[in-house]
């Protein structure tokens, strides 16, 4: 179609100088008529998705008590070798049963050749409802990098945030938050994955760009779930610590909590007896790959829990890290581990 379109009309328009005053009149009103009533005919299905959508999130006879699993996963970009690793990414999240998965770090070329997130919607076809939102771009090499979302159930609306990138950052990538509200047979979702900045000073403005961002959107009773790669390191973690209120960017804290903090954490080693909340806390496997500390980067020497999930409206009640293990020739899926949550939505 696009080779047609774009081959076509160009040639119509290179005739209209050998054509009477009359004619080109007609020719152009034609091309606008028909114009209007493709854009029309869009319009029109573009509404009637939406309504059955919204149709189908008011109708949905809501059960609080079934768990929300969500996952958030940095696939590695395109490092080697993709198509294997592909494969391991989609397997992990289809054994762990996922409702709503927040990837990171996926690449697109500029002519199209390469889209992983039409390769993850192509190995995850049981997750037909699908948001890609491209963060930053490579001019030397003509791709682009993005977060993305694939969910089981109606994503009902999307929009993103774009974050700031200080002209003074070590980090001149741009990076941007992705929201979809998602109608589950728990309730609705309010979802959002990032991948910030790895500028720890530039990472608080993000966050706090971030929480605003969840304030200005956060409906009723709805569950807001934030997901992603923060690229926090030991004693760097200003970030995640405004999100969870225990400090304050410009006057202002925020009000999530991190889960992994919320299921193991103790006062002993550090956090306040208001976080903690180990009676629901359940371990999902006791699998001797699942880290004491919750750490996530790098998959195969985990050191630091950059990746995070934080939640509110929620109650987690198990933890689990995710595509730990590497295959029988020694490949991991990524070099991030991914992170699968439990929720019961209040």
């Amino acid at each position: 179609y696009q080779r047609r379109v774009h081959g076509e009309i160009p040639r119509v328009f290179a005739l209209l100088p050998l054509l009477s005053d009359e004619m080109r009149r007609d020719v152009c009103v034609t091309i606008a008529l028909m114009l209007a009533m493709f854009a029309l005919v869009v319009y029109g299905l573009v509404e009637r998705r939406t309504a059955f959508t919204l149709s189908m999130s008011e109708d949905l006879p809501y059960d609080k008590t079934k768990p929300v699993r969500v996952v958030s996963y940095n696939i590695w970009n395109l490092n080697k070798p993709w198509p294997f690793r592909l494969k391991m990414i989609a397997s992990t999240i289809r054994n762990v049963s996922a409702d709503i998965v927040g990837f990171q770090e996926i690449r697109v070329s500029r002519d199209g050749t390469v889209n992983q997130m039409s390769d993850l919607e192509k190995a995850l076809p049981e997750y037909p409802y699908t948001v890609y939102q491209k963060a930053m771009h490579f001019s030397d090499t003509g791709f682009e990098e993005g977060v993305g979302v694939a969910s089981k159930y109606p994503i009902i609306e999307w929009d993103h945030r774009e974050l700031t990138r200080s002209p003074a950052s070590s980090d001149q990538n741009d990076r941007v938050c992705l929201r979809v509200l998602v109608a589950t047979p728990a309730g609705r979702v309010n979802f959002f994955v990032t991948h910030l900045t790895y500028d720890v000073e530039a990472q608080t403005t993000q966050a706090l760009e971030i929480w605003h961002y969840m304030s200005e959107t956060h409906s009723g009773g709805d569950s807001q779930v934030l997901v992603g790669d923060l690229n926090i390191y030991p004693g760097k973690e200003a970030a995640a610590e405004f999100l969870t209120g225990l400090n304050d960017v410009e006057g202002e804290r925020g009000g999530l909590f991190d889960v992994w903090e919320r299921l193991h954490r103790s006062p002993a080693n550090g956090a306040s007896s208001s976080r903690k909340d180990t009676s629901s806390a359940v371990q999902i496997s006791s699998d001797p790959t699942q880290s004491s500390e919750g750490f996530t980067f790098s998959t195969w020497e985990p050191k630091n829990r950059c990746d995070r999930i934080f939640v509110r409206n929620a109650t987690p009640v198990a933890f689990r890290l995710v595509g730990t293990k590497p295959s029988s020739n020694g490949t991991y899926a990524s070099d991030h581990r991914g992170l699968l949550v439990h929720l019961q939505l209040q």
